[in-house]
């Protein structure tokens, strides 16, 4: 995956002007696909806490705090591994399927809604498990 596509995905240009790559989650993409995003807790959980947002826009912290209190963690071990897991993987993977747009340098989150993922982060969002 480029820094283009992991910057910035949905087309905004990246600081220095380039034009942002990116994948739309559209009608062609599987329901299978969709679920498969959106299977880890810890996914659902930062895409809560956007859904909570007045303006669906939220720091990596603030992701990270919010996961760690779902999960009930004040561990440091494991608030890293949240830290680590949102910052290297799901956000990356979430912006590459145009979910959000995450930009990994000034570490801010904004989400534009969805549909599907809305209907699948309400009904399976309180979840703990890893399964849908």
């Amino acid at each position: 995956m480029s820094d283009r596509t992991t910057n910035v995905a949905r087309g905004h240009d990246l600081a220095d002007g380039t034009p942002a790559t990116h994948s739309r989650l559209g009608e062609s993409e599987s329901c299978g696909n969709r679920i498969e995003l959106l299977s880890n807790r810890r996914c659902r959980y930062a895409l809560s806490c956007l859904q909570a947002a007045d303006d669906g826009v939220a720091t990596l912290r603030e992701l990270i705090d919010w996961v760690a209190r779902r999960e009930g963690t004040q561990e440091n071990e494991q608030y890293e591994s949240i830290a680590v897991a949102l910052h290297q993987a799901y956000l990356p993977n979430l912006a590459a399927n145009g979910i959000l747009d995450y930009d990994m340098r000034s570490r801010t989150v904004r989400y534009h809604g969805h549909p599907d993922v809305e209907q699948l982060v309400t009904h399976h969002g309180s979840t703990g498990g890893d399964e849908l």
